[in-house]
């Protein structure tokens, strides 16, 4: 007689036996969401990352990068070669720029506060000197008036004849009948004279009217030499250029501006020419102005004025010891001016 085998109890659909399941048995039905309790085998497939959250694991050489909300900060420095983050436009990252490396978007017009490397630094402008004072002596004829006019223009300073002072107060003393000789007598008639100067020239006005035009006739020289002499007209006149100086940026001639007036001016030049070359400016300025020409009476009359000027106790006529000497016997107006740039500009330098 045949044995039946006896059937395998139904189920429940659903129902958990509480046996292991055997290899190659199908495995038994689990509910949706259900957790099993059993842990993750490594090599399985990567578990889904909410987007935007952050692993706590170090990004690996080689393996796609994670992505990263748009402006959020990782706190990984840059590694070489690797493709650069985005970077609001803007910010600043802290990170020193690497040589070779592609320069940052910068916002328009911020500054990066670091210096260029390889660009030219702009020196600042800066006048000759830290006040700008520019002095001028020499003797009559070696043309320190027309000199020192075209230095001025050039360098946008302002120009000061101080002789006209000289030939201002000798025309009051010649208009008073007063011997230019007495000095006593002369000194009182600097209070009337005023010096001003700016971008046109130089002024003199002599009691309040101004006389500039008819201070370069050759008798008013005379006089002013005579004038000059006199230690106590040159005292008071001495605070009136003084004062003209202090505002900087001056070119002043004279025949004591870089010994007495200026002493410590930027730049000091003393020019100087023959005997002859002296007399024959002086003889073709007379004419110019429709005087008359007389060179060997105008070469006497210069060697006299040279001898006062030079011999003459209160602040005589001389070079500074720091003074650039330039003889112009064989020089144009413009080449003087040109070698007097040379000075003032290499001065001007660092």
């Amino acid at each position: 007689m045949t044995r039946r085998r006896p059937s395998r109890p139904k189920r429940a659909k659903g129902a958990r036996t509480g046996a292991p399941k055997a290899p190659g048995t199908s495995r038994p039905t689990r509910a949706k969401g259900a957790r099993t309790g059993v842990p993750k085998i490594p090599d399985t497939s990567r578990p889904t990352r909410a987007k935007g959250a952050r692993t706590g694991v170090s990004k690996v050489p080689g393996t796609s990068r994670p992505t990263r909300a748009k402006g959020a900060r990782t706190g990984v420095p840059k590694v070489s070669g690797t493709s650069r983050p985005t970077r609001a436009k803007g910010a600043r990252t802290g990170v020193s720029k690497v040589s070779g490396t592609s320069r940052p978007t910068r916002a328009k017009g911020a500054r990066t506060g670091a210096p260029g490397i390889h660009s030219r630094v702009r020196r600042p402008s800066r006048a000759a000197g830290a006040r700008g004072q520019i002095s001028i002596d020499g003797p009559a004829g070696a043309g320190k008036s027309t000199v020192a006019r075209l230095l001025a223009r050039a360098l946008g300073y302002i120009y000061v004849d101080t002789g006209l002072m000289y030939r201002a107060v000798g025309l009051a003393a010649k208009r008073s009948g007063i011997d230019p000789d007495d000095a006593a007598a002369v000194a009182p008639l600097v209070e009337n004279v005023t010096l001003s100067a700016d971008r046109s020239g130089t002024r003199v006005h002599l009691e309040g009217r101004d006389v500039t035009a008819e201070l370069r006739g050759p008798d008013a020289g005379s006089w002013a030499s005579r004038i000059a002499a006199h230690a106590l007209v040159r005292t008071r006149l001495l605070a009136q250029q003084r004062a003209l100086a202090e505002r900087g940026r001056v070119v002043m001639d004279g025949r004591d501006i870089g010994t007495v007036v200026l002493p410590g001016a930027d730049c000091k030049f003393f020019l100087t020419a023959s005997a002859d070359e002296r007399a024959r400016r002086r003889s073709a300025e007379d004419v110019g102005r429709g005087g008359r020409s007389d060179l060997a009476a105008t070469r006497a009359e210069l060697e006299v004025r040279d001898r006062r000027d030079r011999e003459r106790a209160a602040a005589p006529l001389c070079a500074a010891a720091d003074a650039v000497v330039i003889d112009t016997t064989s020089l144009t107006p413009d080449a003087v001016v040109e070698r007097m740039l040379e000075t003032v500009r290499a001065r001007a330098r660092p």
